[in-house]
């Protein structure tokens, strides 16, 4: 994948935008799977199982120790002093990006409360969600930004291409198949807009199974 995680994280954030206007996510998911198409050809993500689950916890574990004898990550604690010294406050931005998240939930229940008749004050509600979501989603990509760096970074972004690796299928006539064969295939793969789509679905899951 030749796509920066900076890059990659910017696209999925202004795809998250789009799930206040879904109404559909209901709709999209079967069975704890979703299914997509990109170029003409049908895919899936399906929410990880027990043994899924446990062969990328251990797969993150590997990984994590791997890095931590590496010399070429810092910690997080490490990466945040050494911008205090540069005068970044990273505490003041992940600080930013929960009060935009409670401004977005109070704007939501306002909306909420709207009459369906009432189409105007409707589109004014959708709009100050989407400003705060873009003004979140641009405080987030700078954190992105600062903290790829670190080592937990790196875990984190690992453990999320490491689901999407082992939840992807794709449809072969009347069956479904898993994608990769390997990790280091779903490493080597070119195919950005696949992983792209597919990280994003695996997240609604996610997202579905936590409300």
């Amino acid at each position: 994948m030749s796509k920066s995680k900076v890059k990659l994280e910017k696209e999925l954030s202004k795809k998250l935008q789009q799930l206040n206007e879904r109404e559909t996510l209901e709709g999209l998911i079967k069975n704890n799977k979703i299914e997509f198409e990109v170029k003409g050809k049908k895919y899936r993500v399906h929410k990880p199982n027990q043994a899924e689950s446990l062969e990328a916890r251990k797969a993150r574990t590997k990984k994590y120790i791997e890095l931590l004898k590496s010399n070429d990550y810092m910690l997080r604690e490490q990466l945040i002093e050494l911008y205090k010294e540069k005068g970044v406050n990273i505490e003041k931005l992940e600080a930013d990006i929960k009060e935009v998240g409670y401004q977005i939930e109070d704007v939501q229940v306002k909306l909420a409360q709207v009459p369906t008749a009432n189409i105007k004050t409707i589109d004014d509600y959708k709009n100050q969600i989407n400003d705060l979501i873009t003004k979140q989603s641009k405080i987030s990509i700078r954190l992105t930004e600062l903290l790829e760096p670190c080592l937990e970074n790196e875990i984190l972004e690992f453990s999320n291409f490491y689901l999407v690796y082992l939840a992807l299928e794709k449809q072969d006539k009347d069956k479904w198949e898993k994608y990769f064969t390997t990790y280091g295939d779903f490493l080597n793969s070119n195919e950005e807009e696949l992983i792209l789509e597919s990280t994003y679905n695996l997240s609604m899951l996610i997202f579905k199974a936590k409300i």
